[in-house]
């Protein structure tokens, strides 16, 4: 009948409005599931790009810190080589001293034989007396936190360096006493940075 069909016409609206709501609503929830999903891709690229750009920020200084330390290094070689040239002798001794700390015996081996050369029983006596009043600031250190290891480190040179002057090999003793020297002023410097950093605990 006329009834039954639009009956089933209504029916058939109300499902299709219905399939059509549903339809909206899951498309809006992809929507929804899409965004967020890009969302949090742009923040993980964000937090990725900012860890490169940190590796890279790290890399740039590290290199820089490298380069600046070659050449402070080759500038301290060049100034130990104008003080023996001008035979100033001391600031040689000092300048050797820092750089056999920093690069190791082998690398100034040949500056060493050049000081060591033209060194004197005075030089050698002058040194001494220097050697002798900076290690006498060390006496009293306090030997924990690594510092008994330098401080016996310290003592083996002195020996050292006096074993020479005894021999009267005065370019080796003098050279020995500019380590010396050079390893109090080390020591000095690294107490006061241990003392500070206790206060601070």
């Amino acid at each position: 009948s006329l009834a039954y069909v639009r009956s089933e016409q209504t029916r058939k609206e109300r499902e299709a409005a219905i399939a059509a709501e549903r339809a909206k609503l899951l498309a809006d929830e992809l929507e929804q599931i899409k965004h967020r999903t890009s969302v949090a891709r742009a923040q993980q690229k964000a937090k990725e790009d900012e860890r490169l750009n940190r590796e890279t920020e790290q890399k740039r200084l590290a290199d820089e810190q490298v380069k600046a330390k070659k050449d402070w290094l080759s500038g301290l070689r060049d100034a130990a080589e104008a003080a023996l040239l001008a035979d100033d002798l001391e600031s040689a001794g000092e300048k050797i001293a820092q750089l056999k700390r920093e690069e190791g015996a082998d690398a100034v081996l040949e500056l060493q034989k050049k000081y060591e050369a033209r060194t004197s029983a005075r030089d050698t006596n002058r040194r001494y007396a220097e050697a002798l009043e900076a290690r006498k600031k060390t006496a009293g250190m306090d030997r924990r936190q690594g510092f008994g290891q330098k401080l016996d480190n310290l003592e083996d040179i002195w020996k050292q360096a006096e074993a020479a002057r005894k021999n009267s090999a005065w370019g080796q003793a003098c050279s020995r006493y500019d380590d010396v020297i050079s390893e109090c002023n080390r020591l000095e410097t690294l107490v006061g940075a241990r003392d500070v950093a206790a206060q601070w605990m």
